[in-house]
């Protein structure tokens, strides 16, 4: 049988508490089960009992992503309702700690569905420079007509990917009951009006150059 685990003083109080109800079973079964368990639970709190001993606000340390101790950081996570990715996702314990602080810190479930949310995990699937135009309460087939449950987003035609990537990509952004349509967009962005003057833009509007209808 393993030995029983080494109790932390916030672990071994609430060990000690639980004493007068616990039997020879709950002392040695199931390889230390209870032990273990408290060890687990009373971890987290050993820590906040350890800042509070030098900080009077010893919470405002824990749930701060930037100043969370690092065996804490899974418990400052359960708080702002963020799944942290697997260790085993990352090359270097470095690497993992700075990804789990970042999500933490911008907590992507209360951004899920806003337009910055959308437009960035469309970029992930475009290429490094792309257009990419998200156009609300509009639907393709009928864009004159204003409707709250409609959004179109717009890239060049010849850039990838295909409709069926971009929507996959825009699917977690979308509120139930709206719609989301892609649509390709003829014309040359500002990112390849190399040698381009204003002599060759005369007699389109502003509103041609921001809808990239021009040649």
């Amino acid at each position: 049988m393993s030995p029983a685990p080494a109790l932390l003083p916030v672990s071994q109080d609430i060990w000690d508490e639980l004493g007068p109800s616990l039997g020879p079973q709950d002392e040695v079964g199931e390889e230390h089960l209870l032990a273990n368990l408290i060890a687990t639970t009373g971890a987290p709190l050993q820590v906040l009992h350890d800042l509070a001993l030098g900080d009077a606000r010893p919470l405002a340390i824990a749930l701060d992503p930037d100043r969370c101790p690092l065996e804490m950081l899974p418990w400052c996570a359960g708080m702002y309702g963020v799944v942290l990715p697997e260790l085993s996702a990352y090359l270097t314990f470095l690497a993992w700690e700075t990804a789990a602080r970042t999500l933490i810190r911008e907590r992507p479930a209360r951004r899920r569905g806003t337009l910055p949310a959308l437009a960035a995990a469309v970029r992930e699937v475009l290429p490094d420079v792309a257009f990419l135009r998200i156009v609300r309460r509009r639907n393709p087939a009928d864009f004159d007509t204003d409707s709250r449950w409609e959004l179109t987003i717009l890239t060049l035609d010849g850039e990838p990917p295909s409709s069926d990537v971009i929507l996959a990509a825009a699917e977690p952004h979308r509120p139930r009951g709206h719609r989301f349509h892609h649509l390709l967009a003829t014309g040359t962005p500002w990112y390849d009006l190399t040698g381009t003057t204003w002599d060759d833009l005369t007699g389109y509007t502003w509103q041609d150059l921001t809808d990239g209808n021009f040649p």
